[in-house]
C-alpha cells in the first residue's frame, strides 16, 4: 500500500510539470530569417528601379518563397479604392500606374512568420481544465509589391517585431464547467 501512495505521488509530480505540456512553434518561411533582415532587404528595394532579378536576390521571390500571393492589379483596386469616394488621382502614383496599366502589373504579397506557443503552468490543472494558461512570442511581417513592366512601382511593409500574447482561461470547476454550460443551454433552448 505504502509503494502505491508513493507512486501516486510521484506521478502526480510528474504530471505537474510543465514540460509535460504542449508547445506550438509556427514558421511561414524555410530559414533563419529574422524580422529585421526581412526590414533591411525591404528598405534596399527602390521604386521604378529595382527590377525582379534583384528582388529574388534579397529573398523576394513570389515563385519560390512560401505564402506568396500572387495578385492581379484588380486585386489591388478594392486595396487602395475601397469605396467610390476615392478617386484614383488620390492613391500612390505606383497603384495608379497598375491600375491603368491592368495586364502589364504584377503585384504580389508575401508573409513571414515566426512565433512559439507554449503552455505555462501545472500540468495537472491545465489537463483537466482548471488553469490553462498560454504564451505566445516572435515576430510577424508582410510585404507588399507592384511591379510593372518588371520593376517595382509601390512597395509596403508591414508587420509585428515583437509579438507576445498572455492568455489565461481559469474554470473554478474544471471540466464540469462545460458540462454545466451545455446543461444549461438544453434547458433554456426550446
Amino acid at each position: 500500500m505504502k509503494l502505491f501512495v508513493v507512486l501516486a505521488l510521484l506521478l502526480t509530480q510528474l504530471v505537474a510539470c510543465s514540460s509535460w505540456l504542449p508547445k506550438e512553434t509556427v514558421r511561414l518561411d524555410n530559414d533563419d530569417t529574422q524580422f529585421e533582415k526581412i526590414k533591411a532587404n525591404f528598405d534596399k528595394v527602390e521604386v521604378d528601379h529595382t527590377d525582379m532579378v534583384q528582388l529574388k536576390a534579397l529573398g523576394f521571390d513570389p515563385y519560390t518563397s512560401n505564402n506568396a500571393k500572387i495578385l492581379s492589379y484588380s486585386d489591388i483596386v478594392p486595396r487602395f479604392m475601397p469605396n467610390s469616394s476615392i478617386q484614383l488621382s488620390q492613391v500612390p502614383p505606383g497603384i495608379q500606374k497598375c491600375i491603368l496599366a491592368t495586364d502589364r502589373c504584377a503585384p504580389f504579397t508575401m508573409d513571414f512568420e515566426r512565433t512559439k506557443g507554449k503552455r505555462i503552468g501545472n500540468a495537472t490543472a491545465d489537463l483537466f481544465g482548471f488553469v490553462r494558461t498560454v504564451e505566445k512570442t516572435g515576430w510577424r511581417a508582410n510585404v507588399l509589391f507592384v511591379m510593372l513592366d518588371g520593376k517595382v512601382v509601390y512597395k509596403s511593409f508591414g508587420g509585428e517585431p515583437n509579438v507576445y500574447n498572455h492568455t489565461q482561461q481559469r474554470k473554478p470547476l474544471g471540466p464540469l464547467q462545460d458540462i454545466g454550460g451545455s446543461a444549461l443551454k438544453s434547458v433554456v433552448t426550446p
